[in-house]
């Protein structure tokens, strides 16, 4: 999902369709796997899977989150107080934060995550075989290539800094612990 978001800013995504595959990539007509992996926006949420837990319990709980997260990121609203009642000067009633609710609460993902895996469902993503691997290779050749041949200005300026500094000097602490 983060590469998804950078990727997104870089080729200057238009803001409606960054919000639309951020919550509902993987509903729209022939989905790619890039709009898929935006939804994970909504998967950087709660969970648990904590032995005793009440699994709709907690899915509520996470649904309640996510309406929250979306009404703070996206539309600059704190909806938490219309959860349990309407205040006079909101501009969202306890009505609409449930309404919202149900669009979030149409997911099926459970209320209980996996020990050490990710909580269901999953989208398996393989990256494109070795892209980042050889610009690593490339970029570590380049920097070992350095270490065995410097550049020899380089290696002038380390001298003559080396040179300017006074020599060192090493004195005995009396006051350390163990010196008599």
């Amino acid at each position: 999902w983060r590469d998804w978001v950078i990727q997104a800013f870089l080729e200057n995504k238009p803001y409606d369709a960054f919000l639309v595959e951020q919550l509902a990539g993987d509903l729209l007509p022939n989905a790619t796997d890039d709009q898929r992996a935006a939804t994970g926006f909504l998967r950087n949420g709660m969970n648990t899977h904590e032995g005793g837990t009440i699994a709709e319990e907690y899915r509520v709980a996470y649904t309640v989150d996510k309406v929250d997260t979306v009404g703070t990121s996206i539309l600059g609203l704190t909806l938490k107080c219309a959860q349990c009642h309407d205040h006079k000067y909101d501009p969202v009633s306890q009505k609409e934060f449930f309404q919202f609710f149900a669009f979030f609460n149409s997911s099926d993902e459970p209320g209980k995550g996996a020990t050490n895996a990710n909580t269901q469902p999953v989208m398996p993503y393989d990256p494109p075989f070795g892209a980042p691997e050889a610009q690593w290779a490339s970029r570590l050749k380049e920097l070992g290539d350095l270490l065995i041949h410097p550049d020899p200005r380089l290696v002038r300026q380390r001298a003559q800094w080396l040179e300017s500094l006074p020599p060192p000097t090493v004195t005995a602490n009396d006051n350390a612990p163990g010196f008599p």
